[in-house]
């Protein structure tokens, strides 16, 4: 029987119906190109587990702090909960390197929480003592992190923006619209406003490495047009920042969305926020941009030691599973000793009881 030649899109090959040893008639086919893979610029520094990582913004700059705290990486992560508008994240960047102390007059209470406008509702309690010393000590944390680290992540979501008596709010806590007014706030104003305290973080770090990215989450609430138009306000902002700092890197998070991953496979159910594939993949091209093989290496080490922690065994008194946990107390108590600047208290814990 004659085999039949089947043409695809992306190759040519052949359905052999019953003759043995048949070859394709074409040999070395090239590939279609079915991905516009964006160029990322390779940036004058690394990161690595011995560095000390800020990070502040979106629920995107969110996901990238968990990806990297889950590999063992020294990250303090949104001390003032999830951002979105450049105002907000300026201001409180300028709080965490001034070392701001919140007092009660900084609160308010609503829906039987004490609440901060500066602050996400994670940072919102029942009692004021309990606000503000959760507040304060996440401060003061960052600052200590922001003084002495090496790498400041700023993730923009939205140029979008509430103000509350003319002054810019991160989050409105379910208050009444009529509190706030809105308005998309320019490319001038934030660039002032990131630089004037870029400016002022450099000089007390000089050492200090910023990379922005821009969310790639679309905000649709503000409607599909203004979200473009908010996006690319937030992008012409990013690129004079970058054009005006030698220490600021831009990494295109949200244009290997656009341009990579063109599907809604990459999406949850809502259609906006990305799943896990879609954060899988952009976590990869950070590693290939950002991470030498030193570290890749480490970090396929160290996510051995955190599989094992999520380990759950049908028997947990079974021989087999008492010589997995002491195999595993030993390799983390070598890694703690080999990296005695890294965590892993809640492993060998674990693995110990």
């Amino acid at each position: 029987m004659i085999g039949r030649l089947v043409i695809g899109y992306s190759a040519v090959f052949v359905i052999n119906s019953g003759v043995t040893n048949h070859q394709s008639p074409i040999t070395n086919h090239q590939l279609m190109q079915l991905q516009t893979i964006v160029p990322i610029p390779s940036p004058n520094f690394s990161i690595s587990h011995t560095d000390k990582i800020l990070t502040i913004g979106s629920c995107f700059a969110q996901n990238m702090s968990k990806y990297l705290t889950e590999r063992k990486f020294q990250v303090t992560a949104n001390p003032f909960g999830i951002l979105y508008n450049p105002l907000s994240i300026a201001q409180n960047l300028t709080a965490i390197i001034e070392n701001k102390t919140y007092q009660e007059t900084d609160l308010f209470y609503h829906n039987e929480r004490w609440n901060s406008f500066d602050h996400h509702s994670d940072f919102s309690f029942f009692d004021k003592k309990s606000t503000l010393k959760n507040i304060n000590e996440n401060i003061e944390k960052a600052h200590q992190q922001l003084l002495d680290g090496n790498v400041l992540m700023i993730t923009l979501g939205t140029a979008f923006t509430y103000f509350n008596n003319k002054k810019p709010v991160a989050n409105c806590h379910k208050l009444p619209a009529k509190d706030f007014k809105k308005r998309l706030v320019s490319v001038a104003e934030i660039v002032q406003n990131l630089s004037e305290v870029i400016q002022i973080i450099l000089t007390k770090n000089p050492n200090l490495q910023i990379v922005f990215t821009l969310s790639p989450i679309r905000h649709i609430r503000d409607g599909v047009i203004e979200n473009q138009r908010s996006k690319a306000t937030l992008l012409l902002a990013l690129h004079q920042l970058k054009a005006q700092f030698e220490a600021v890197y831009y990494f295109p998070s949200y244009e290997i969305v656009l341009d990579e991953l063109r599907d809604y496979r990459f999406y949850g159910t809502d259609l906006v926020h990305l799943n896990e594939t879609g954060l899988g993949y952009i976590w990869e091209r950070f590693s290939g941009t950002f991470f030498e093989k030193i570290t890749l290496e480490r970090i396929n080490q160290f996510q051995k030691i955190t599989k094992a922690f999520h380990h759950r065994p049908f028997h947990p008194t079974s021989e087999q599973h008492l010589r997995f946990l002491k195999k595993y107390t030993q390799i983390t108590a070598q890694y703690q000793k080999q990296f005695p600047f890294l965590d892993f208290e809640k492993e060998i814990a674990y693995f110990k009881s």
